[in-house]
């Protein structure tokens, strides 16, 4: 409402009354216009929020920058400032002039993320006496009062740059949130859509990955001129410089303790360390199996609904000692999870677990008849050895007593044995089978004949999951080497590689693709014990 709408409405009021109210409103416009140039003193005054200096930098770089492009740690209050900037474009600028539009890599990131932010400091601006215009809906979408839209959140489909056209104001903020995670193609359509004089680009996110746009707006020298680069490490943050912040800010933003949990469990080299801990992007980031925007893809969102069809396969990953952890993962169809993880159990019991797990996920009838095999892939390395052999020995057990095949198979997975030669196509570009097992992971997560369900362990290990060339041909860093380096080994990861693996169908069950003269020896054993089984079979029902 404009000044004189307001003053014409006062009606029959006193002139006294008349130039109180003028007064106020003129006092009020000004200071409204004043915030137009000090985010910070409109977040203290109309959200009560209090904003530490890292984020008062990022303020004066979105007022004086038309591109800002911000490498944070973790838990620094990235989310927080993106909001706070979102809710004060809407506020300071003229009715309907103004858009605020945010994306990220996925649905989630959008939704639950930077937008319940937003719609925090509209209800608490409102409690504080100082409404923002409009209301903000749960979809994302914020619309003034007379419906016009004045900003929305949206995660468009990977490779489509036209997302955002049609979007035309004189003032335009664009937030790109976890922006190492979204494609070039939406930085292209970003773009588009921001070619005022007094439109505004904002990427911030965790570096976790060189080899993506984030990486290269925040790296190559030929965006030096147009974007302002601001990074901020751990040891920036208020609880490591001792910067005064209200409660309850020193226990939400990130934790000495934390950061020394990581230096013990990840190492100063590693590549977790430098993007979340140093906002660095990692040196070696390019040899990094599974980038961001490919992980973003594979992981399935909240909003998406992926149903499992097909025959249940479950990878065993085998822990050692110290930490690691044993995993089993499970794959119906396109669809993957981790189904269950356990520590310090013997191999006998982990045989035992992994058995009831197959049985209470195999597929039955009302009469409790399996409707289904179920392959149980393990890891024979070291002591995987002893959970094949109990698993293999239960197996013949079952079938001498119900006289018929058992629910599950076993199939020893060895990753330093060469790549498997019976599939077709060439492995010659490998150097062994855990080699070639990766990049066909990668390849069914690229194509979307893989989905993995939400995890954050999972997702972090496989975002360091590295790769290496010698000799022209490609390995992955094993286990071993990841432990020299002081890094966890990646359990949740390597059965998810042991559960997509491909294996060629038309061979036996357990058979093994590229084996040593140990497992050919252990392969012709169950041979054995598969043929005693038979003859028994054979005498129990042989005529008197």
């Amino acid at each position: 409402m404009s000044l004189i709408e307001s003053v014409n409405g006062l009606g029959s009021s006193s002139p006294y009354q008349v130039f109180e109210m003028t007064t106020a409103m003129l006092h009020a416009d000004a200071r409204q216009d004043s915030y137009r140039t000090d985010p910070v003193g409109w977040a203290r005054d109309v959200l009560g929020i209090h904003l530490w200096s890292k984020q008062v930098e990022i303020c004066d770089s979105l007022l004086n920058n038309k591109r800002t492009v911000v490498a944070s740690c973790h838990s620094s209050g990235k989310s927080l400032v993106s909001s706070v900037l979102s809710c004060w474009w809407v506020a300071v600028h003229p009715p309907g002039s103004a858009i605020v539009v945010s994306t990220a890599p996925t649905y989630r990131q959008v939704n639950a993320i930077l937008w319940e932010e937003m719609r925090k400091h509209h209800r608490a601006a409102e409690a504080l006496g100082l409404p923002l215009p409009g209301s903000i809906t749960g979809s994302d979408v914020w619309k003034l009062d007379n419906g016009e839209m004045v900003g929305m959140g949206r995660k468009p489909k990977d490779g489509d740059s036209n997302a955002f056209q049609g979007i035309h104001r004189r003032y335009v903020l664009v937030v790109i949130d976890e922006a190492c995670g979204v494609p070039e193609e939406l930085w292209t359509g970003v773009e588009a859509i921001t070619t005022t004089a007094n439109s505004r680009i904002l990427a911030i996110g965790n570096p976790d990955d060189r080899e993506t746009t984030f990486g290269e707006v925040y790296e190559e020298d030929r965006y030096a001129p147009l974007w302002n680069r601001i990074r901020i490490p751990a040891y920036s943050t208020p609880n490591f410089t001792g910067e005064y912040v209200p409660d309850p800010l020193p226990d939400v933003l990130l934790q000495c303790s934390w950061v020394a949990d990581r230096r013990a469990a990840w190492g100063e080299d590693d590549a977790r360390y430098k993007a979340k801990i140093l906002a660095e992007f990692p040196d070696n980031s390019e040899f990094g199996l599974f980038g961001s925007p490919l992980l973003a893809k594979a992981f399935v969102d909240t909003d998406e609904q992926v149903t499992g069809i097909g025959r249940l396969i479950l990878g065993v990953d085998v822990a050692r000692y110290g930490d690691d952890r044993s995993v089993v993962a499970a794959r119906r169809g396109k669809l993957c999870w981790i189904a269950d993880d356990w520590k310090d159990l013997d191999t006998v019991e982990t045989a035992l677990r992994v058995q009831k797990l197959a049985h209470e996920l195999a597929r039955k009838d009302e009469e409790g008849v399996y409707l289904e095999t179920v392959e149980i892939r393990v890891d024979s390395i070291g002591v995987g050895a002893g959970v094949v052999d109990t698993l293999e020995a239960a197996r013949v057990k079952y079938e001498r007593k119900h006289g018929k095949p058992a629910y599950f198979t076993v199939r020893e997975m060895n990753g330093s044995a060469r790549p498997p030669q019976d599939l077709g196509g060439s492995t010659t570009g490998y150097g062994n089978a855990r080699a070639y097992w990766h990049d066909q992971l990668k390849l069914q997560m690229r194509n979307g004949t893989v989905r993995l369900a939400p995890h954050d362990d999972l997702r972090d290990e496989m975002r360091g999951v590295r790769f290496r060339y010698s000799s022209g041909k490609m390995y992955i860093e094993s286990k071993e080497e990841m432990r020299r380096n002081g890094r966890k080994s990646p359990d949740y990861s390597d059965a998810i590689v042991y559960v997509t693996a491909p294996t060629a169908n038309s061979l036996p069950e357990g058979t093994v693709l590229a084996a040593s003269p140990e497992e050919l020896v252990q392969a012709a054993r169950r041979a054995a014990l598969e043929e005693q089984v038979k003859m028994e079979r054979a005498m129990e029902i042989a005529p008197v």
